[in-house]
């Protein structure tokens, strides 16, 4: 199990991130990294990514642009990549993840769709009934709220998929300090965590996941503050 002071919590990271800005180090470069550092997993752990299905389905967050960066990524192995965005690209809350999101609009071999009426979920279950692999990348370690309407229906499709399922820093829906589920959470079977480790996924017993802890560029420098 981490040191106590390997772990980390979401306001510690932000104020990380903040001293990375200072330093020259952008947030954008840093969601880079964490989504090169998937795609090398991936490449490490399936025989060929061409041969994949992929799913990632993305919240408005930085979260989801961590999706929109790895689906950038994953197309450049020719996997078959379909992004779904819950709620409308223009409401997108962070630059950096507007960047990488506008980038997809403009690769031809991502299909992008963007559910913003429950009326459309049969379209989320279509695409995810016939996924190898689904990306959760919907909520981070910023949630703070139970999970419920259409972002729930779509956590219970994740959850009754036969794909592979791997979530991005955190499953969404998991308190990454407390490891309480704030309403329900994606039941992934890998999870994949920045930088340092995050409480809640070592205090959730119930939780299965396989995780790993992943590195993307942060200097001891920008920790100066802890």
């Amino acid at each position: 199990m981490p040191q106590l002071n390997n772990f980390i919590t979401p306001e510690e990271m932000h104020e990380i991130e903040n001293n990375c800005e200072n330093m020259g180090l952008s947030r954008l470069l840093l969601m880079e990294n964490a989504a090169s550092s998937v795609v090398n997993h991936l490449k490490l752990k399936f025989e060929a990514l061409s041969l994949l299905k992929t799913v990632i389905v993305s919240g408005k967050g930085n979260n989801g642009g961590d999706g929109f960066a790895l689906a950038r990524h994953l197309s450049g192995y020719h996997s078959d990549v379909t992004v779904i965005l819950i709620g409308n690209s223009s409401d997108i809350k962070t630059p950096e993840s507007q960047i990488n999101y506008n980038i997809l609009q403009r690769i031809k071999n991502i299909t992008r769709i963007e559910i913003i009426d429950p009326s459309d979920i049969d379209l989320v279950k279509f695409h995810l009934e016939h996924a190898d692999l689904i990306i959760d990348a919907i909520f981070g370690t910023g949630l703070t709220r139970p999970i419920r309407n259409l972002p729930a229906t779509i956590l219970d499709l994740i959850n009754s998929s036969f794909a592979y399922t791997l979530s991005l820093d955190i499953p969404s829906g998991l308190n990454p300090v407390t490891g309480k589920i704030n309403g329900k959470s994606v039941n992934a079977d890998e999870i994949i965590t920045f930088h340092k480790m995050k409480k809640g996924l070592v205090n959730n017993s119930k939780l299965s996941g396989e995780v790993h802890l992943m590195r993307i560029g942060i200097p001891i420098e920008a920790e100066s503050l802890f």
